[in-house]
């Protein structure tokens, strides 16, 4: 009998093949294998190979990006491709500051690394400034609007070049934000100045003299700051010293910090100070599936935009505080706008994008994209669903109350939501949906679920307004409707009442593409007034006209629809999401 070769990674397997080679020879045919000694040196042969077998398992795993599992050897492959992978980012706030001076002088400055302070629970954390600002009166009043401040802690490295080759000029903390990089460059140790290099990320259009930097890479979640050889940059020579500073961070940590103090006056100024926007943007170092993912694809992209996916991929990997995207280009809006590309980012569901986040944005992508496309940035959209659903449970194999069932049913459709939908283009299966709510507790029997689409309005009180909403999906139609008998109709398109005209009213559609206004009197429904909009059932549009809207619950209205298939399709500007206030679950008990 030949001998395979030994390839397991478990001792047992490879003892057992061990034994049933030594049975298969002629001197070893009548042993007893378990007990006698040859079974301590089966053991030893056993260790031996597994051990082989194992490290040889890693090192070759390691020499692949797609099947590497330690961190320093994913950062290695990611070097070979030009990729930086990100590092901690720090949290962001936005605050406005009015200064109240005892005189009148022209102007007040804001230092670079002007300090703040804020605070959560018992932890204390520190924010920045990372530019000069200076403010002016205007009507006797020193305001700064839309102050940025990045929470983390300055530090400082300095080298010294000696020309040794194996030199290297390493950012020793991990916990480094890299946007906040800044490279300083001087003579001798004795100059009293010195040039900051630029960074850079590409070699693209740098000449050999160029004061420029560049980051990679290196073990342990550090970096490492490189120059350009005299090719591709100017080299630093014997005797120069690099100051090298930058800002570290506690990253995700810092995020949602609402109040935020001044630590110190500026020029012993008094001052007050608002937030305009919550600390958000503090995110974790890059994982290693991340890395895996996008490494190979900014290989493909070469840090230009120029496809949809480019879009997306660059400004995933750079703003790690936007959650999904979606691109796609001008000549899809309506009206079209021929030479632009809207991105749809997801970054928080109630925030808007401030011009602060746009500029930012902006300049990133103005040295990526083609001079004659302009990018538009525009906040998600966002479809929910009600839900009804009645969920038959056997009473004869579970203790739990109907309330329980109907919170545990609740929290799996919640899970559902979180995992299968909240991204761009991730579409709603009914199937998945339903399974889903069977298995959320073995004493489920079956379940009979009804889903409608929701898009929430929000009009201003008291103002006309119209709207345009692109549910994006064929709407199934009831073609039922007679005028005189309004209760019987099951509607295609509702909505939640409002007060129009002093009167509590709803929207309704009449199966042939037109939208009323009714209302209920004595249990019966009646016109309020007829053709306030209009139905594309085909297309999934629903078109309403300026109505007043004098009041309504909350803080949005509802607009119901029904859809002829149970999969949903997210539209390209919307993300599908299930929220706990638009379901409604009904436990009902049986025996079998």
């Amino acid at each position: 009998m030949a001998i395979e070769p030994f390839t397991d990674l478990d001792f047992q397997k490879v003892k057992t093949k061990l034994k049933d080679y030594l049975k298969s020879q002629d001197k070893f045919k009548d042993y007893d294998f378990e007990g006698s000694n040859i079974n301590i040196l089966l053991d030893i042969l056993a260790y031996n190979t597994f051990q082989n077998n194992y490290y040889t398992n890693m090192a070759i795993s390691e020499m692949f990006l797609d099947s590497a599992q330690i961190r320093d050897s994913v950062l290695s492959h990611a070097k070979e491709l030009n990729y930086l992978p990100r590092s901690r980012r720090s949290s962001r706030a936005v605050v406005d500051l009015e200064f109240f001076p005892t005189n009148s002088p022209a102007s007040i400055t804001i230092p670079e690394k002007t300090q703040f302070t804020a605070k959560c629970g018992t932890t204390t954390y520190n924010f920045w400034t990372n530019t000069v600002n200076s403010v002016r009166p205007i009507n006797n009043r020193y305001v700064i609007e839309g102050l940025e401040v990045y929470e983390g802690k300055y530090v400082e490295e300095i080298y010294q070049v000696v020309g040794n080759p194996e030199e290297n000029f390493i950012i020793n903390n991990s916990e480094v934000d890299t946007e906040s990089v800044r490279v300083f460059i001087s003579e001798t140790i004795d100059s009293q100045s010195e040039v900051e290099y630029e960074y850079r990320t590409s070699l693209y259009d740098v000449d050999s003299e160029e004061e420029v930097f560049y980051l990679q890479p290196f073990r342990d979640n550090r970096y490492e700051v490189t120059f350009g050889q005299n090719n591709f940059g100017k080299q630093p020579v014997n005797g120069n010293v690099i100051r090298i500073e930058y800002r570290t961070t506690v990253g995700e940590e810092a995020n949602g910090i609402n109040t935020i103090q001044l630590k110190n006056p500026i020029d012993g100024i008094s001052s007050t100070i608002s937030l305009r926007e919550t600390s958000i943007g503090g995110s974790e170092r890059e994982s290693i599936d991340s890395i895996r993912y996008f490494a190979p694809k900014s290989i493909q992209i070469q840090e230009r935009a120029v496809t949809e996916s480019d879009y997306a991929v660059l400004m995933r990997n750079q703003f790690p505080e936007i959650k999904s995207i979606s691109v796609y280009g001008g000549e899809e809006l309506s009206p079209p706008q021929y030479g632009k590309v809207v991105l749809a980012l997801y970054i928080n569901e109630e925030e808007s994008i401030s011009e602060a986040k746009r500029s930012k944005y902006l300049d990133y992508l103005s040295q990526r994209t083609a001079t004659t496309v302009e990018p538009i940035f525009v906040p998600a959209k966002f479809m929910y669903f009600d839900v009804t659903s009645n969920v038959y449970y056997n009473i004869n194999t579970t203790s739990k109350s109907t309330s329980s069932i109907e919170s545990i049913v609740k929290d799996s459709m919640i899970n559902f939501s979180a995992e299968n939908l909240e991204e761009f283009r991730k579409n709603f299966r009914y199937s998945k949906f339903i399974s889903s709510i069977d298995n959320s507790d073995s004493s489920i029997i079956s379940n009979d679920t009804d889903i409608r689409g929701i898009i929430k309005i929000s009009p201003s009180r008291g103002t006309g307004e119209s709207f345009v909403l692109q549910f994006g999906n064929e709407f199934g139609v009831d073609k039922t409707f007679v005028e005189n008998r309004l209760n019987l109709y099951n509607p295609t398109i509702s909505s939640d009442s409002f007060t129009y005209n002093d009167k509590t009213v709803f929207l309704q559609d009449n199966g042939s593409g037109r939208i009323d206004l009714l209302e209920v009197v004595n249990n019966n429904f009646s016109f309020v007034q007829r053709n306030v909009g209009t139905v594309d059932y085909s297309k999934g549009d629903v078109n309403i006209k300026s109505l007043t809207y004098e009041d309504y619950r909350g803080d949005h209205i509802n607009i119901y629809a029904k859809f002829k298939n149970k999969t949903i399709l997210a539209p390209k500007d919307r993300i599908l999401k299930l929220n706990s206030e638009d379901i409604s679950v009904s436990a009902i008990g049986r025996r079998r």
